[in-house]
């Protein structure tokens, strides 16, 4: 395991109150892969399996066919769908040639009942990350 994986995945907001320990268990369960521009990595609607930290490179977000973000690296693609297995809510089409860390809904089902205190530090900033965006819409 490299520690410019754990360095990325440390850097991730979803992350952040979870200890370097925890951290080093999932970029243990991550996977590199390179996309080429152009490819689309999530599609609105379809079930998802997997999440991707973006190492480098850009991808385009649209929902209902209008783009509605640009992501870069440090983003997550796919991550409700990782908690959920549920269909995504965007399609996410890369923009660039893109370097990847793609974690599988599986594994990361193992290591939240597995990896002490790691849903735990996951669902505080989940909820601390609701809390924010719910005090923009008052």
């Amino acid at each position: 395991m490299s520690d410019a994986k754990i360095e990325r995945l440390k850097g991730m907001p979803l992350l952040k109150r979870c200890s370097d320990e925890q951290v080093a268990h999932l970029a243990e369960l991550a996977d590199e892969a390179q996309i080429e521009s152009g490819r689309t990595i999530t599609e609105q609607g379809h079930v998802g399996h997997h999440a991707y930290v973006i190492v480098s490179g850009t991808a385009d977000v649209q929902v209902n066919g209008n783009s509605v973000a640009t992501l870069d690296a440090g983003d997550i693609i796919g991550q409700i769908s990782l908690f959920d297995q549920g269909p995504h809510t965007a399609t996410v089409t890369s923009s660039s040639d893109m370097d990847l860390l793609v974690v599988d809904h599986q594994q990361f089902g193992d290591a939240l009942a597995n990896v002490p205190g790691l849903a735990v530090n996951m669902l505080k900033e989940l909820a601390h990350t609701v809390r924010t965006l719910d005090s923009g819409l008052g």
